[in-house]
C-alpha cells in the first residue's frame, strides 16, 4: 500500500513521507520474521523505482539516508548487500556522478562492513546483464579512480574489494610519487 501511495503522489510523497518510510523500513529489516524483511526490501526497491527522479536529484541526501542500511550502523550482511544493490540503481541513473562518488569514497573508514557495502555499490553499479558491463561502467570507474586519487587511497580496487592496505609512511609516499 505504501508503494501505491508513493506511485500516486510521486514527488509529493518524496517531500512529505520519504524520510518516514526509510525510518520505518530501516526498523523492519531487523525483524525476526523473514517475510517481514522480504516485504521491506520489496517496498524499498519499488519506492526507489517510483521516486528515482527526486532521489537522484538529491543523491547526497539519499546516500546519507540509506547509509545506515549500507552498514554505517550495524547491519546484517544481506541487508548491506540489498541496500548496495538498491543504491547502485540510483548511481547508474546519474549523468555526472563525481560529487556522490567523492562523498562515498570520503566516507570510507575503519568500519569494514561499511567499506564492503560501498565497494559493492560500485561493483553493482558497473554490472550489466549477464557477464557484461553497464553502459555507464567506464565513466563510473574513471570517476572512482579520480576520487580515489584525491582522497589518497592507494588503489581503486581497494574500494571495490573493501580491502585497504596499510597507508605508507610519508617518506614512502614521497618516494612513490617521485618514482612515477
Amino acid at each position: 500500500m505504501l508503494v501505491q501511495l508513493a506511485r500516486d503522489l510521486g514527488e509529493d510523497f518524496y517531500s512529505n513521507y520519504w524520510m518516514r518510510a526509510v525510518a520505518l523500513l530501516s526498523q523492519t529489516v531487523n525483524h525476526p520474521e523473514f517475510s517481514a524483511i522480504e516485504a521491506a526490501f520489496n517496498t524499498l526497491s519499488w519506492l526507489l523505482k517510483y521516486l528515482s527522479r527526486p532521489l537522484v536529484a538529491n543523491i547526497s541526501t539519499t546516500f546519507e539516508q540509506l547509509s545506515p542500511l549500507l552498514g554505517n550502523s550495524r547491519q546484517k550482511q544481506y541487508v548491506r548487500r540489498f541496500a548496495s544493490e538498491a543504491f547502485a540503481f540510483l548511481l547508474r541513473r546519474l549523468k555526472e556522478p563525481r560529487e556522490i562518488v567523492e562523498k562515498m569514497v570520503g566516507e570510507v573508514d575503519e568500519n569494514e562492513e561499511y567499506r564492503e557495502a560501498i565497494g559493492n555499490v560500485f561493483v553493482e553499479s558497473m554490472k550489466g546483464p549477464g557477464k557484461s558491463l553497464h553502459s555507464k561502467a567506464v565513466h563510473l570507474f574513471e570517476t572512482l579512480v579520480k576520487s580515489v586519487s584525491i582522497t589518497g587511497i592507494r588503489s581503486p580496487t581497494s574500494v571495490l574489494t573493501g580491502r585497504y592496505p596499510p597507508y605508507p609512511s610519508s617518506s614512502e609516499q614521497h618516494y612513490q610519487r617521485n618514482d612515477l
